[in-house]
């Protein structure tokens, strides 16, 4: 291809890249569930984010509250009790508990970011096509970052305080935080469902 058509294979094909690194996808990587709990499907539950910035933390727990209504459970978001995240001690938190008479408590915290970068080489179709003159780049060389949000959620029964369930998640890439948020909540709420921790919808 002449220069022209080479720079236009490369823009392109770094578009294409761009496209494919917004593309996020939210997996629960392993789930743990306490096979003495007894207690059946939750009706009332206390939500926190932990390890998130105030606005993502509000975002996170709305969201599931939001979530959990559907499905006829009550669900209040931890923000509307504690503006700050350093007011939530153990004791606080078990106050409004008991006093509020909520079943359990649902809590995620973010455990780590991961970003790398990985570099691929561009390849051509002869030695000539190195210098753009007589052939062109089959895979033009290009740089991605990559980053990945580990998340741990975990179930407490607010009666034994014991931890009823608990998921590891990963999301790759995300478009969005709210993106990241919507994604995971719809895991969750799946995914204890279909374990009998909340009711089905109705």
């Amino acid at each position: 291809f002449p220069p022209a058509m080479s720079r236009i294979l490369l823009r392109f094909s770094a578009l294409a890249v761009l496209l494919v690194a917004g593309c996020s996808a939210t997996k629960l990587t392993s789930v743990w569930e306490n096979p003495t709990y007894q207690g059946g499907a939750f009706k009332k539950l206390m939500i926190i984010g932990l390890g998130a910035t105030p606005g993502g933390r509000a975002e996170f727990e709305n969201s599931v509250a939001d979530a959990l209504a559907s499905q006829g459970v009550i669900g209040v978001a931890s923000v509307g009790y504690f503006a700050a995240a350093d007011e939530m001690t153990r004791e606080a938190v078990r106050g409004w508990v008991v006093r509020d008479d909520y079943q359990g408590v649902l809590v995620a915290r973010l455990q780590d970011v991961k970003r790398t970068q990985y570099v691929t080489p561009p390849q051509y179709t002869d030695l000539y096509g190195y210098w753009g003159y007589y052939g062109t780049a089959v895979t033009p060389g290009y740089v991605v970052d990559k980053t990945q949000f580990l998340i741990s959620t975990d179930l407490f029964d607010a009666s034994t305080g014991q931890v009823v369930y608990t998921a590891q998640s990963r999301t790759s890439d995300p478009g969005s935080r709210n993106q990241l948020i919507q994604e995971l909540t719809t895991l969750l709420v799946k995914d204890l469902t279909k374990r009998g921790l909340l009711p089905p919808k109705p």
